[in-house]
């Protein structure tokens, strides 16, 4: 692991303070993506077993080390960690919600995780030398940063292709801002899932976002919620394609927005 991370838009050395290693310790990462689980189901007097499922086992968890950084007269004017300093770290990174965890390394740029640690001190002669972190994420993986790609449909008909750039094969669903550019009934199609998000009743100039499980226009005559068949768009890939085949209906203007799934270790 680098020296350094971000941890709810804060980083590790605006604390002065630094990823480091305690006797062999270190970084103690465990593992890059959790197991996952299958229920299996006997054929034949046993002769194969049918999967009717398949889960992840837990959460992507990892542990490390932190220390002062080697600079004392900069950061606290010691080498060892003060009450106030572990009170201080506490508060930053012993959270009951979940925060944005980002990795500052190369190859992690566009890479984060959502999680919240728990601390022990390192002691050495009675003095705090630094504390064990240990995080617990709410996911199995880590996300991209938001993805955010805008489509043009100029002419009622028009299709894009739009490649899922996730490391998990299934869906995501997506948020959509549409600004609709012809009047009638707006059907997106996804010819990966063979899948239509469907609004009655558009009118050129309406503006209508859909985020997943909600629906609002900008037109408050508009009874967008029971126009809309509630089948919210979602973005997908299977293991041999990547590829959406978007088509829309009438001319319209979509912008969507997604976090795809990034299975790499904390």
């Amino acid at each position: 692991m680098t020296s350094d991370f971000e941890y709810d838009g804060m980083r590790l050395s605006d604390f002065g303070f630094m990823v480091c290693e305690f006797s062999g310790g270190g970084t103690k990462s465990e593992g890059n993506v959790p197991g996952i689980s299958f229920s299996l189901a006997p054929m034949g007097s046993g002769r194969k077993w049918v999967n009717s499922g398949s889960r992840y086992d837990k959460c992507l968890t990892a542990s490390f080390d932190i220390c002062k950084m080697p600079f004392p007269d900069r950061y606290g004017g010691t080498d060892y960690a003060t009450e106030d300093e572990e009170a201080e770290l506490s508060r930053w990174l012993c959270r009951s919600t979940m925060r944005k965890f980002k990795i500052l390394a190369d190859g992690y740029e566009q890479v984060y995780f959502e999680g919240s640690f728990t601390m022990e001190r390192v002691m050495l002669g009675g003095n705090i030398i630094g504390f064990s972190l240990s995080l617990t994420t709410n996911r199995p993986f880590g996300l991209y940063e938001t993805f955010v790609k805008t489509l043009d449909f100029r002419n009622a008909g028009d299709s894009v292709i739009l490649h899922d750039i996730s490391d998990e094969p299934g869906y995501i669903y997506t948020k959509m801002e549409i600004t609709c550019n012809g009047d009638g009934t707006l059907t997106i199609h996804n010819g990966m899932e063979n899948r239509d998000t469907s609004i009655d009743n558009c009118t050129s100039g309406e503006a209508i976002t859909l985020d997943y499980p909600t629906i609002r226009s900008s037109l408050p005559s508009h009874r967008v919620q029971d126009d809309f068949n509630f089948c919210f768009f979602r973005i997908a890939n299977s293991w041999g394609n990547r590829d959406n085949k978007i088509t829309a209906s009438i001319p319209c203007t979509i912008t969507l927005s997604y976090s795809p799934v990034r299975k790499v270790g904390a």
